[in-house]
């Protein structure tokens, strides 16, 4: 939002003038300005009273990328503040650090990447088998994939969370929102190699990522077993399948194929050139659908059910989805377990705590109570 946005979602109860100096440290906004900016920014009043608790650190930007530097810091802040709110979460239930090599796997070349990729798959018990799900592989071991409203020009960042002990406590891959499943899948995969691998000095680490992401999806033994060694030509026909078995777009199959040496340079470079006349370049046939993140839903609504987070908070971590209130069916079981006298206690309370909200009444009799209390009924 810009500050002219921020002070119209405000009902300009805060100036434009007001907020820069908000904003550059020079005034302190009074409580009633408080309110009103938690409400327009929707987020809780506590949000704005506590400073953060984490670092949060961009691990790599794409080099390629023709983002401003402006909208690189924005979308970092933004996805910055996400990874927080996804801390609170972990700690809530339990969570208090991350058990990966981040920024450990060394990589001193494409070939590395490739055994890094290896590695990756075999310490995560994948074998040579396709990936299903790269999202929920990713999520299972806490890195949390975090789907972004971008320009086209972005395509992925990945982020590390440390706390006051310089200790690395959540990880992040970030994506833009909507794209087509192969994409969304390489980008990740992409992202996860930035976050792994210790990329040395004088080395692209764009090319070791790439080499790193296509190597987690298309592991070269079972590339090898489905195509063969050594091929003079691919055709379409067979390119969408593998497209379909390994869930990756037509490009990657090829540069893929390529660079294992399945295929010579000439004819991957034919297939690019085709590639691009059928005006594929970025939406291809045979789409893979997307992989959605379900960690954060799934573990509020176990937050919330533990009682470790409370429903007002759940509420804003979900935005728009919200948390079903099955409070009342979990008391009415709860109940029904009770004895005669133990439901009568609960009513009493119930009764005594409804007694301060309202003025007495001659209704509210102990006669009324007592049969309410006494009821074997609902």
């Amino acid at each position: 939002m810009s500050l002219d946005d921020l002070a119209a979602a405000t009902n300009t109860i805060v100036s434009k003038q007001m907020l820069s100096r908000y904003e550059r440290g020079l005034s302190l906004p009074p409580p009633s300005v408080v309110t009103a900016l938690a409400k327009a920014l929707g987020v809780p009043v506590s949000r704005l009273l506590s400073g953060p608790r984490l670092v949060v650190r961009p691990v790599a930007y794409r080099k390629q990328t023709s983002l401003t530097k402006g909208a690189e810091r924005r979308i970092a802040s933004l996805l910055g503040d996400e990874l927080e709110q996804r801390v609170r979460v972990q700690e809530a239930i339990g969570i208090h650090e991350v058990k990966l090599p981040i920024l450990k796997i060394p990589a001193r070349s494409l070939e590395d990447a490739e055994d890094a990729a290896k590695e990756v798959r075999k310490s995560w018990g994948l074998g040579d088998a396709p990936i299903m799900s790269l999202v929920d592989e990713m999520e299972s071991r806490l890195v949390h994939v975090i789907e972004v409203d971008a320009p086209d020009s972005f395509d992925g960042l990945s982020l590390v969370a440390y706390n006051e002990k310089s200790k690395p406590v959540a990880v992040a891959a970030a994506v833009k929102r909507g794209v087509p499943g192969d994409r969304q899948r390489l980008s990740l995969a992409h992202e996860l190699g930035h976050i792994l691998l210790n990329v040395e000095s004088g080395v692209s680490e764009e090319k070791v990522a790439y080499r790193f992401a296509s190597a987690l999806l298309a592991p070269a033994n079972a590339l090898r077993r489905d195509v063969g060694e050594r091929r003079t030509a691919v055709d379409l026909g067979e390119l969408a399948i593998l497209k379909q078995r390994y869930r990756m777009s037509l490009q990657a199959i090829v540069y893929r194929l390529r660079e294992l040496g399945i295929i010579s340079d000439s004819h991957g470079q034919s297939w690019f050139v085709a590639i691009r006349a059928r005006g594929w370049g970025k939406v291809e046939p045979w789409e893979i659908a997307r992989e959605e993140p379900t960690w954060l839903k799934r573990n509020i609504h176990r937050a919330v059910a533990e009682g470790v987070l409370r429903r007002d908070e759940a509420s804003v971590l979900l935005g728009a989805d919200g948390v079903s209130d099955d409070t009342a069916v979990s008391e009415r079981l709860e109940m029904m377990q009770m004895t005669r006298e133990e439901r009568r206690r609960v009513l009493e309370q119930s009764v005594a705590e409804a007694l301060t909200e309202y003025e007495p009444d001659a209704e509210w009799t102990n006669a009324g109570l007592e049969e309410v209390a006494g009821s074997d009924g609902d």
